[in-house]
């Protein structure tokens, strides 16, 4: 098995109770058949609590949207008793993402989580990705297509990652520049909101779109050599989605795709500077996490951005 993966993914861990914005809170969360009959099977009290709070291999979020076994203090009551091995897949793996493509496998982290965006932007250098082989398990036959998108992912990688071209000349050079703002506010009004906040911040990009842009060199001037931070962002959409190619998306609708969720990134931050009049290290966190949570955990609205 190769694998590749971003530098830091390994010195990834959960801030549990630090962390702003708890996925412990307004997300559903399944469990997995192995750990739901583990559930089922466990003695005592924390055996009850689990089968009063299991519903079709959910568990039944409180009235205000919170996993039951959340404590009040942000911790996790079934890892303050039993451990991290103790929890389902989805708890335990969260926010890493893995896809597979014969011998080849890609982990990163997703962007939902804010300590996953802190990983990927506090570091100003280009964001490296690390391959490693493991040998011991059977190799698989090569597969030409997968080959192919893999170098040529690799290459995208190196144009994105030069810093003797502007940014702006390297994203003209990947990216599907031939998207302009009003198809992607077009692509943007076809997703299923995330929640309130999206509704009510879209409808006013979409009706104010054009005054925001006119606030594009000042917010540029603003952030500075935080610039950067968009480079990061679209090699991990490069990482993430380019090889899905293989067997999901088509690989210009792909590219295409990321151009519009750059452009949705783009307009979300110049509006967030527009009412903050300020625009730092946490508001980046904040909109990437949001912007995340919008398109990319939705898998009807990641499907309509990739098939741009």
């Amino acid at each position: 098995m190769i694998t590749t993966k971003p530098y830091f993914y390994d010195s990834f861990k959960c801030t549990a109770d630090k962390c702003r914005d708890s996925c412990c809170i307004g997300w559903e969360i399944d469990i997995d058949s192995k750990t739901y009959l583990r559930y089922k099977a466990e003695k005592g009290e924390l055996g009850e609590k689990l089968r009063s709070n299991i519903n079709n291999q959910s568990f039944i979020l409180t009235k205000d949207e919170r996993c039951p076994f959340l404590e009040k203090n942000g911790l996790c009551e079934l890892i303050c008793e039993k451990g991290e091995g103790y929890l389902c897949e989805i708890c335990r793996e969260h926010p890493r993402y893995h896809e597979w493509y014969g011998k080849y496998h890609d982990v990163g982290l997703g962007l939902c989580c804010e300590e996953a965006c802190r990983l990927l932007f506090h570091e100003s250098k280009p964001l490296r990705f690390i391959t490693e082989n493991d040998k011991s398990e059977n190799e698989e036959e090569e597969d030409e297509l997968i080959l192919s998108l893999l170098s040529e992912r690799e290459e995208i990688f190196n144009i994105l990652s030069d810093r003797t071209l502007p940014l702006s000349k390297r994203f003209e050079t990947i990216l599907d520049c031939n998207v302009v703002f009003d198809e992607i506010i077009s692509v943007l009004e076809d997703l299923e909101p995330f929640d309130k906040r999206w509704s009510e911040s879209f409808y006013y990009i979409k009706d104010n779109y054009m005054e925001l842009l006119s606030l594009k060199d000042k917010f540029l001037f603003h952030i500075g050599e935080r610039v950067y931070e968009y480079e990061s962002l679209s090699l991990y959409l490069v990482h993430r989605y380019f090889v899905k190619s293989y067997n999901a998306y088509f690989t210009d609708s792909v590219l295409r795709g990321i151009a519009v969720y750059m452009g949705a990134q783009l307009l979300f931050d110049i509006y967030t500077y527009k009412n903050r009049g300020r625009f730092d290290f946490s508001d980046r966190i904040d909109t990437a996490k949001y912007i995340s949570k919008q398109i990319e955990y939705s898998e009807e609205n990641i499907d309509i951005i990739m098939n741009t």
